[in-house]
């Protein structure tokens, strides 16, 4: 009995599963069918060959336009007068896009005419202008950057004493053993060719020599040390690239006025005192009997008229006697030529600078001073240099901006005033 009642509630779940499988399959039967039949109408749209053109913004036509059929694997490109033909249905999306322009998507139709609106971002990050502000990015190779605080609050006269060590692969070389007005010499990564070969300095996007620049006007310096820089600047720098950006005025800000000096001793690290001319007169005394020969070396008279020079008897350093020579006079001082040659040397810098800018303009002048002192007496130097730059909607609307480097040098030595004006 019990079997069988089981046996009859397994046949009643049968049925009832049954009867639910076809009340599902009923009910998505008609949605099943209308895709189906939605398929069929796409997939036997009728396909033509689509013509048009495409130009530019400006109306020119644009070649070498990529023409791609959205959802298809068909695509074409444009001629040289920007006309093209694509397989596509009429109706179908066609996506159209250009190094340079905005993408554009469209609808397929006959003798269609395609407009597409140039992108100023795009083109900013595929040209590359060589005179003119790089983003590092953009910039192939080896490249070293250096901010301009690096160059602040440091008593060096020239950019070279600020550029050593600070700069990989940099080797700076300052003219005439370092003395008081000297440039630097820049290489970059050693010996370059048979001939020599510096690397080319820009400052703000104009070639001219680094040294004639003040160091506290400098923003940045960026070196380029590879052949790489060669693809952007030519073959002159094929020996690398220094790029020197100076300091300018901000738009919409205050007048800012920067007052900095600062002052340095310099002295020789070792001094060489000479003896006084007694014992200098005894030691060659020395020598001279120690090679072979008998006496004084000098002429009496030099020994006499030197030892009153000493004890202060005879006060000049020089003596005129016929039976030493008719013709010349004799030595017979006790000078210290080091004390003659050199000294202890005081240098000092001052730099003033006023920036500021309006809506549309804005400028920055500097007045800096180095009165540089050299360790060698008869050596010291006094350069005033002064930058005034300025940018106006003037200069903006014509393509230029002003800029006036004036440059004074002033030597106690037997040399011209040197002005250099750039």
């Amino acid at each position: 009995m019990r079997k069988l009642i089981c046996e009859v509630q397994q046949m009643r779940l049968y049925h009832l599963l049954r009867s639910t499988t076809f009340v599902c399959g009923m009910m998505l039967l008609p949605v099943t069918a209308v895709g189906a039949q939605k398929n069929v109408i796409q997939q036997t749209r009728p396909v033509g060959l689509i013509k048009g053109s495409v130009t530019s913004d400006s109306g020119e036509p644009l070649t070498g336009v990529t023409v791609k059929v959205s959802g298809g694997g068909n695509g074409t490109v444009t001629d040289i007068d920007g006309n093209f033909s694509v397989n596509a249905a009429p109706g179908s999306l066609l996506t159209f896009s250009y190094t340079g322009f905005k993408p554009q998507t469209v609808k397929a139709q006959e003798g269609m005419q395609v407009v597409l609106q140039s992108s100023v971002n795009d083109l900013n990050e595929v040209v590359v202008v060589g005179y003119g502000t790089q983003k590092k990015a953009n910039l192939t190779g080896a490249v070293a950057s250096v901010n301009g605080s690096v160059l602040e609050n440091r008593p060096i006269s020239n950019i070279g004493q600020g550029l050593q060590g600070v700069v990989p692969n940099l080797n700076v070389s300052m003219g005439h053993g370092g003395a008081p007005g000297a440039g630097a010499s820049f290489n970059v990564r050693g010996t370059t060719s048979l001939n020599g070969g510096e690397p080319l300095v820009l400052v703000d996007n104009v070639q001219m020599d680094a040294n004639l620049v003040n160091p506290d006007d400098i923003e940045s310096i960026s070196v380029l040390k590879d052949a790489a820089s060669a693809a952007i600047y030519g073959a002159r720098a094929a020996y690398g690239v220094i790029l020197i950006t100076t300091k300018k005025g901000k738009l919409n800000s205050r007048p800012t006025v920067q007052f900095s000096a600062s002052g340095y001793w310099q002295s020789p690290a070792v001094e060489m005192h000479n003896v006084n001319s007694l014992d200098y007169l005894k030691m060659i005394d020395i020598a001279y009997q120690n090679s072979g020969g008998s006496g004084h070396y000098f002429n009496p008279l030099v020994y006499e008229y030197t030892e009153k020079y000493v004890n202060g008897t005879y006060d000049q350093p020089v003596f005129f006697d016929k039976s030493y020579s008719a013709f010349k006079y004799g030595y017979n001082g006790n000078t210290d030529w080091w004390n003659e040659l050199y000294k202890t040397s005081f240098s000092q810098i001052y730099n003033a600078s006023i920036s500021g800018g309006s809506q549309k303009t804005r400028y920055y002048v500097s007045l800096g001073s180095n009165n540089q002192g050299g360790i060698l007496k008869a050596t010291d130097e006094n350069t005033i240099s002064t930058t005034p730059t300025s940018t106006s909607p003037l200069s903006l609307l014509l393509g230029w901006k002003y800029r006036l480097r004036l440059r004074i040098r002033i030597q106690p030595r037997c040399t011209p005033l040197v002005v250099q004006l750039q």
